[in-house]
């Protein structure tokens, strides 16, 4: 709530992951919120002649992305469904932007040999050039929109058999689209697709469009690959959500709701950091993850023992320890996580004070 009309904040966040398969989160890159008058409609939201059009806000975080500097050829933006906007893949090819972003909308072509009209047309000629066996996790209902289940149907968990193949085509500019973008844009487009689901089961698909070459069965695995890290920006919200404990915070002004999400910001990546890089090397050094003077810290405050070289996984396991997890529970939940981080930075801040050091230089 902000005042006394009822108002949704919502928060657009660009996370860096690495590319290399390890999905390493690098930290925040772009960041910008909007808030959404409780009576607008999702049509007007998305005018484009709307100057609140949330859509837009894609393109004004690869813009800020961008702006940092750096080689632009090594960054590869990977969007979901609510991306698929054809202003936004003009912008993206004009500027010479890698992208790989999921499509929502049938959308016509331009004339081809082949006689298609439409991309979904297109889509059912690609052949499979390389299957995958990839595990599916348990989906319920839950309290979310019955547009969410529409678009992620519940499911239960299985193995499934997916196969890939690829094409090229040509959009065709919508009518709604301003007249100043051009008439129609080549693209890349990838297909995955479950073969022999288990009966009652709703079949995965999607529908990928990228700038990436496809020219061989590898190079369509890296680019479904890298639209699957997609779903790590999930586990960085529930750190923030349910780690950071931001929705419960019962703050009431736009200033504080911002405020407080920069504050947490660079805390969920800490935490999500930690748990990527004990889940996927364990066996890392733990100033990986943590500054030194906070591992020293940890070892004196910590019920773990920590060894004289510790792991990634051993700062993990001693953090979520000072926040009241047990050992014999299975891994850490964000809360005890969170809480244990929480009581760390305090006996670092303490310890900093001490002697007489910056907490900037921690």
């Amino acid at each position: 709530m902000c005042g006394a009309q009822a108002r949704l904040f919502l928060a657009h966040v660009s996370l860096a992951l690495s590319g290399d398969g390890s999905r390493l989160p690098l930290g925040v890159v772009a960041l910008s919120h909007h808030v959404r008058k409780g009576e607008q409609k999702k049509k007007q939201i998305k005018a484009k002649d709307n100057p609140d059009n949330e859509r837009a806000r894609w393109g004004r975080q690869v813009t800020a992305v961008r702006s940092l500097g750096g080689d632009q050829s090594r960054v590869v933006h990977v969007m979901d469904h609510e991306a698929d906007d054809f202003a936004l893949f003009a912008q993206l090819t004009a500027a010479e932007d890698r992208f790989v972003i999921r499509v929502a909308h049938d959308r016509l072509l331009a004339s081809s040999a082949e006689g298609f009209q439409k991309l979904a047309q297109a889509v059912t000629e690609i052949h499979s050039v390389a299957e995958r066996e990839v595990p599916l996790s348990r989906r319920r209902a839950g309290s979310r929109s019955p547009q969410q289940r529409r678009i992620h149907p519940v499911r239960e968990g299985r193995l499934a058999k997916l196969a890939f193949g690829a094409t090229t085509v040509v959009l065709r500019r919508p009518s709604t689209q301003p007249k100043t973008l051009s008439d129609a844009l080549s693209i890349h487009v990838v297909r995955v697709w479950e073969v022999d689901a288990p009966k009652g089961e709703t079949p995965v698909e999607w529908v990928l469009l990228t700038t990436e070459p496809i020219a061989s069965a590898e190079q369509l695995l890296q680019i479904v690959d890298w639209y699957r890290a997609r779903w790590v920006i999930e586990e960085f919200f529930k750190a923030i959500k349910t780690g950071c404990a931001y929705d419960s915070r019962q703050l009431e002004t736009l200033e504080g709701l911002v405020n407080v999400l920069a504050t947490f910001l660079p805390v969920a990546w800490r935490l999500l950091l930690m748990r990527t890089q004990a889940r996927a090397a364990p066996t890392a050094k733990a100033t990986t993850v943590l500054p030194s003077a906070m591992i020293a810290v940890l070892r004196v405050f910590t019920r773990i023992p920590l060894p004289p070289h510790p792991s990634a996984r051993d700062a993990l396991l001693a953090i979520a320890a000072l926040g009241g997890h047990q050992k014999n529970n299975g891994d850490p939940g964000w809360i005890t996580l969170a809480r244990g981080y929480e009581k760390l930075r305090t006996l670092t801040e303490g310890a900093a004070a001490r002697d007489g050091i910056a907490w900037a230089d921690v």
